[in-house]
């Protein structure tokens, strides 16, 4: 996971190629890997363009994060900083 965000693949401590190989190596031993997705989405720095994070974007954008009772999104704040929670 890089930067603690869901649905990345931190390249510096475990690239892709390392990624595909240890998956090979699961598979050809009958073994499965599977994933666990935190439902907390990163809300990035507006103000820092390579804080950037497509997923709370998106979800932003398509306006599919919980709401407080004033329409606003509900922001937590667990270990990637503050966060969006996906709603219904």
């Amino acid at each position: 996971m890089f930067q603690y965000r869901d649905f990345t693949n931190d390249p510096n401590t475990f690239g892709y190629a390392e990624g595909a190989a240890f998956l090979e190596k699961l598979h050809a031993n009958n073994q499965h890997y599977i994933t666990i997705v935190d439902a907390a989405v990163y809300i990035p720095d507006p103000t820092n363009a390579t804080d950037a994070y497509a997923p709370y974007t998106v979800g932003h954008a398509l306006d599919t994060f919980l709401k407080n009772p004033d329409g606003t999104e509900y922001i937590g704040e667990v270990w990637p900083g503050y966060t969006v929670f996906p709603g219904e």
